[in-house]
């Protein structure tokens, strides 16, 4: 829709994927019975979108690092294990990498350089099926990014880091970055990028770029 240049149209979502993370954070019901009455009766929500230099949408978040390798551990688990897949991925991925040497840039301002565990750009607060908070504070209609850079590269950090992602608390270690942009470019060491649980790449440079009020979705109203 985004590269046909019909955003003007209004989505419906019926939940059946896996993760249903748009669906998760965005309180519309996993139920399909239920999520058919929402699209009947619920109302109409502006919602922000990430577009990168190709045009590839990201309703959720984009993942550099240990994400994206997360993300292909997880794919051969997911027809069996479901949601529980997702961390699953983690733990084999923790335990294969290590980081990858990257410079981040928020805004056109250089705002991390070194070795990362990841990097990463959220618009909701959950991620993996609802079992990590990536960004507690994101809301995909705020007009702004949740920008993410871990670098907690050593056996002991990463494992410290992968338990506070579960609640959101992550973002309190003294070796992870969280601040919030519009427009965020990785570089350096050759990266894959997981695009809201797709896997692309690999990339040695890449950018995003936040649309503010790009999409409509049939949703519940946003929480006051």
């Amino acid at each position: 829709m985004h590269r046909r240049g019909e955003l003007d149209r209004t989505v419906g979502l019926l939940p059946m994927g896996t993760g249903n993370d748009l669906a998760r954070n965005l309180g519309i019901p996993l139920d399909p019975d239920a999520a058919v009455r929402l699209l009947l009766d619920g109302g109409h929500r502006e919602l922000d979108m990430i577009v990168d230099e190709d045009g590839r949408v990201t309703l959720n978040a984009v993942h550099v690092g240990i994400g994206a390798s997360a993300a292909e551990s997880a794919t051969r688990f997911k027809s069996t294990l479901k949601v529980a897949a997702f961390p699953l991925g983690a733990v084999i991925a923790g335990l294969r990498h290590s980081g990858w040497r990257q410079r981040v840039e928020a805004d056109g301002e250089l705002v991390a350089e070194g070795k990362f565990l990841m990097v990463a750009l959220s618009n909701a607060p959950g991620i993996a099926g609802g079992s990590a908070q990536l960004a507690a504070d994101a809301h995909p209609g705020d007009g702004k990014l949740e920008l993410v850079v871990s670098a907690a590269t050593g056996p002991i950090a990463r494992i410290a880091y992968a338990l506070r992602l579960r609640d959101g608390s992550h973002r309190y270690r003294d070796d992870v970055l969280h601040t919030t942009a519009r427009k965020v470019t990785i570089s350096g060491q050759e990266f894959r990028s997981n695009s809201d649980g797709e896997v692309s790449g690999p990339y040695t440079s890449r950018s995003w770029t936040l649309h503010p009020a790009a999409w409509r979705l049939i949703a519940p109203p946003r929480p006051a």
